[in-house]
């Protein structure tokens, strides 16, 4: 399965519940695979994909986007710079779930639909209107 394929999935299963929909975008301070707000509460949603483990593990290497990350988890603030839930989508069995930081979820695409392992927690309270 290629990054594509996953996006490709990922956007199907979004597509009646979340606008916009944004791959590829750089609204904080680093390049997010899919952004996506949640046509309900207003919540920005990001979706990190990985295709291999060692995608998985490079992931780590981008300490300011992961610090600024666990930051808003562990502090409880509302920092403008990361979305209000943060998720990694996987092929299955790509990751464990013990591996996972605290402050990510895990969504593993299937051939049927994308299956929530872990749901995210929520990272910040506020919406990007407030």
């Amino acid at each position: 399965m290629t990054s594509k394929d996953i996006t490709l999935r990922l956007f199907k299963y979004l597509y009646d519940t979340h606008y916009p929909i944004i791959p590829n975008s750089y609204i904080y301070n680093w390049e997010s695979d899919l952004l996506a707000v949640n046509k309900i509460n207003g919540y920005i949603i990001e979706y990190e994909i990985k295709i291999s483990r060692a995608d998985y593990k490079n992931d780590f290497k981008k300490l300011d986007k992961h610090d600024i990350i666990k930051d808003a988890f562990e502090l409880k603030c509302n920092f403008e710079f990361t979305p209000n839930y943060f998720y990694y989508v996987t092929p299955p069995g790509l990751i464990v779930k013990s591996e996972l930081p605290e402050y990510a979820g895990l969504i593993e695409i299937t051939t049927l639909k994308p299956r929530i392992v872990k749901k995210a927690p929520k990272l910040r309270n506020n919406k990007p209107i407030d």
